[in-house]
C-alpha cells in the first residue's frame, strides 16, 4: 500500500505542475524575454543595462555638451592662454580697420546758441505815426515843440543804434537805444510827464526794452560762442594733421583741443552779465531805469554738448600715441610691467597696471581681458602662481 500511495502522490503532483504551474512559468519567461529584447530591437548597439532605458532627464543630459574642464585655479584652458598671452606691436604696423575708422571719424557738435534777435528797428516815419496814433487814442495833442524834440532825440540816438545793430556792433546799438529813452521832461512836470508822455510812448518804450534784453543775452552768449568757435578751429587742425599722418603734430593738436574744451567748460566762462550801461542812463526816467537794471540779470548761456567730441578726442589721442615710436615703447613697458606682476602673483598691481593701458585698441582689449581673469582668480581665492600648471587654489 505504501508504494502504491507514493506513486499516486507523485503522479498527482506531476499533473498539478503540468496543468497549473508550467503555463504560468511559461508566460513569465516569455514576458521577460520580450522585455529584455525590446531595447536591442530599437538600439542594436546598446552598451548595457544602464543604457537600455533612460528617463527624460537622462536623455537631456546626454545631449548636452560637457563643459570645458577647469584648470589653473578655476580658469579654462582658453582663459589661461588669454592670461599668459603676450602681444607684440610696432609703430610701423599696418593699421587695422578699427584703427582706420577711429582716425577717420569726424564729430559735429551742436552749438548751445539760442537765437534771440529783437524785432526790426523802427524808422522815423514809424515813430511819428505811432505818436500820432496815440494822440488820437488818448485825445491829447502834444505841443509841436515837444514833438520836434522827440524827433531829434530819435534821429540822434535811435537811428544810429539801428545802423550799429545792422553792422553787428551790439554793444553800441544797445547803448544808443538806451540813450533814445532819455525823453525831455514834459512841461517840466515829472508827474505829468509820466502820465502823458510815458503813457503815450509805451509801445515804443516796450519795444526798445525788448531789444536791450535781447542784446544783453547775446552779449553774454557771445563769450561762450567764441569759445565754441575756437574749439571748432582746433578740431579741424587735429583732423588735418591726422589725415596727413603727421602724428607728432596731431598729438600736439589734440592737447590744444583739450585745452580749449576745458576753457569752454569752465564755470567762470559762463559767469557774469553783460557790460554796464552808458552814463546817459542817469537821464532816463527812474521807472525805466529799474526795468533796465533788471535786464542786466541774464541767465547763464547754454553750452554746446561736447561729450561726443570728448569721446572722439580720447580715442584719437590714444591711437596717435601708439603710432609715435617713443610713445609706443612707453606703452609696451607698462604692458610688460603688468605681465611681470602676473608672474609673481601680484593681482592688485597687475590689475592697476593693465587698467592704465587705453590704446591701441588691440592692446587695450588684451589688457581688459587680463583684468577680468585676474578678478576671477582673486574671487576664487587663488594664491599660487596661475601660470604654473601645478598651481593650487585655496
Amino acid at each position: 500500500l505504501v508504494p502504491a500511495a507514493a506513486v499516486l502522490l507523485i503522479a498527482g503532483a506531476a499533473v498539478f505542475l503540468y496543468l497549473f504551474v508550467y503555463p504560468t512559468m511559461t508566460r513569465v519567461l516569455e514576458r521577460a524575454k520580450k522585455t529584455s529584447l525590446a531595447p536591442e530591437e530599437k538600439t542594436p548597439n546598446s552598451g548595457g543595462p544602464q543604457d537600455q532605458k533612460k528617463t527624460p532627464r537622462d536623455k537631456k543630459s546626454s545631449a548636452t555638451v560637457a563643459p570645458a574642464p577647469e584648470v589653473f585655479g578655476g580658469l579654462t584652458a582658453d582663459e589661461h592662454a588669454a592670461l599668459t598671452r603676450r602681444l607684440e606691436l610696432s609703430a610701423e604696423r599696418t593699421l587695422s580697420p578699427e584703427e582706420e575708422k577711429i582716425l577717420a571719424a569726424r564729430v559735429t557738435f551742436k552749438t548751445g546758441f539760442v537765437e534771440r534777435l529783437p524785432s526790426q528797428p523802427w524808422t522815423l516815419e514809424t515813430f511819428k505815426g505811432k505818436v500820432s496814433e496815440q494822440e488820437t487814442r488818448y485825445q491829447i495833442r502834444l505841443p509841436g515843440s515837444y514833438k520836434r524834440s522827440l524827433w531829434k532825440l530819435f534821429e540822434l540816438h535811435y537811428l544810429p543804434g539801428a545802423e550799429a545793430f545792422t553792422a553787428g556792433d551790439l554793444m553800441k546799438a544797445r547803448n544808443l537805444w538806451i540813450e533814445s529813452l532819455a525823453f525831455p521832461i514834459y512841461a517840466n512836470d515829472v508827474r505829468k510827464h509820466r502820465g502823458v508822455v510815458l503813457t503815450m510812448l509805451k509801445p515804443f518804450i516796450s519795444d526798445t526794452l525788448s531789444k536791450v534784453a535781447a542784446i544783453n543775452s547775446s552779449l553774454v552768449d557771445n563769450r561762450v560762442r567764441e569759445k565754441e568757435k575756437q574749439i571748432g578751429e582746433a578740431y579741424e587742425t587735429l583732423l588735418a594733421a591726422v589725415t596727413g599722418k603727421r602724428w607728432t603734430e596731431a598729438l600736439q593738436a589734440a592737447g590744444e583741443l583739450e585745452k580749449k574744451m576745458a576753457e569752454a567748460a569752465n564755470p567762470e566762462t559762463l559767469a557774469g552779465g553783460p557790460a554796464a550801461y552808458p552814463p546817459a542812463l542817469s537821464q532816463v526816467d527812474s521807472d525805466i531805469r529799474t526795468t533796465l537794471d533788471a535786464l542786466l540779470e541774464v541767465p547763464p548761456p547754454t553750452v554746446a554738448d561736447l561729450e561726443p567730441l570728448y569721446k572722439d578726442l580720447w580715442q584719437k589721442r590714444n591711437m596717435i600715441q601708439s603710432l609715435i615710436p617713443e610713445n609706443l615703447e612707453k606703452i609696451k613697458k607698462v604692458y610688460e610691467e603688468g605681465l611681470q606682476a602676473l608672474q609673481v602673483k601680484d593681482w592688485n598691481r597687475a590689475e592697476k597696471v593693465f587698467s592704465d593701458i587705453s590704446g591701441p585698441p588691440e592692446l587695450a582689449r588684451d589688457a581688459g581681458e587680463k583684468i577680468r581673469l585676474i578678478r576671477k582668480l582673486r574671487a576664487a581665492g587663488v594664491r599660487a602662481n596661475p601660470l604654473d600648471s601645478g598651481a593650487e587654489s585655496g
